[in-house]
């Protein structure tokens, strides 16, 4: 029974130890540099976080790099999230970014978010002939993650939304013509 005790004790004591780490004060889009003032200090109450998150008295080994995705306020800050300029974007994926007119944007559409981005209406030019060697991709949507979302400054204007997608697609980005933006699911993986 003492040796019961002792035993409870000592987990317990182990449980209730926290754990200084870092999380992300305010977001940052991927490619940008992780000042000290965009994090902050949280207590985590597990063992062993060091290889899941960073701990706060490593702070100065994360700060100065480059954010490798987008970085959402609040959310633990892990070590494979920060890296050297040059590893971004990672290898396999370009940014592209879409100038998307008013209602084709999701409102509240933020940095981190997984989404689709399809073209809109067809331009008036003419139509390409089945011989030319085009493939139709009229309504072929583009699935990636949002890395920057930029608001327009007046009611009539664009917003820029930028999209990590896969480098196979950028020739598909390039050519959409009034691009629509939809949301999905973060941890899905249709394909629309």
């Amino acid at each position: 029974m003492i040796a019961s005790s002792v035993g409870f004790t000592a987990v317990l004591t182990h449980v209730g130890r926290r754990v200084p780490v870092l999380a992300v004060a305010r977001s940052l889009p991927a490619g940008a540099v992780v000042r000290a003032e965009d994090l902050r200090e949280v207590r985590l109450g597990v063992d062993g976080p060091a290889e899941y998150v960073v701990r706060a008295a490593d702070e100065d080994v994360v700060v100065g790099k480059t954010a490798v995705v987008p970085l959402v306020a609040g959310a633990l800050l892990t070590p494979q999230e920060v890296g050297n300029r040059a590893g971004y974007p990672p290898t396999g994926k370009a940014q592209v970014s879409f100038a998307v007119e008013p209602g084709g944007l999701p409102a509240g559409l933020g940095a981190g978010q997984r989404v689709a981005v399809f073209p809109g209406a067809p331009s008036a030019g003419p139509a390409e002939q089945p011989g030319d060697g085009a493939k139709d991709s009229s309504g072929a949507g583009l699935v990636g993650t949002v890395t920057d979302v930029m608001a327009p400054d007046h009611d009539s204007a664009a917003s820029v939304v930028t999209v990590l997608v896969d480098t196979a697609a950028v020739g598909r980005a390039a050519r959409m013509d009034k691009p629509h933006v939809v949301v999905l699911s973060p941890a899905g993986r249709e394909v629309p």
